[in-house]
């Protein structure tokens, strides 16, 4: 995409932003679901394979999801002002839905949580 003003532009970007946090949330929950598995008394290797196999994938979508929207962040100052009231509360909406996934999987980390050893 060269121009973010393409006809139908907002509702592709809504869509990209509702895709993108569908992908967190199923990447959080199998985030959750690996967690279970190692922390079971005895791990189960091929289940923790398939989760692995999925995170890979939805990894992948996002990656592809966040090339398609590139474009509209390079292009945001520009983006903005052309939304209107409504299309703005629901992306500034879907922008924090985001972040809280993201922030709920980082603390999820086990690198990241407090009551690691040191």
């Amino acid at each position: 995409m060269t121009s973010v003003s393409h006809p139908g532009w907002e509702s592709d970007l809504l869509e990209l932003l509702e895709r993108q946090r569908d992908l967190y949330a199923q990447l959080q929950a199998l985030a959750q679901n690996q967690e279970q598995i190692v922390a079971g008394p005895e791990p189960d290797l091929s289940s923790l394979t398939r989760v692995s196999n999925r995170r890979r994938n939805l990894v992948d979508q996002l990656a592809r999801i966040s090339q398609r929207i590139e474009p509209y962040r390079r292009h945001w100052p520009a983006v903005w002002p052309s939304l209107d009231r409504d299309a703005r509360g629901r992306i500034l909406s879907l922008i924090a839905h985001i972040h809280r996934l993201l922030d709920a999987m980082l603390a999820q980390e086990p690198s990241r949580r407090s009551d690691r050893c040191t």
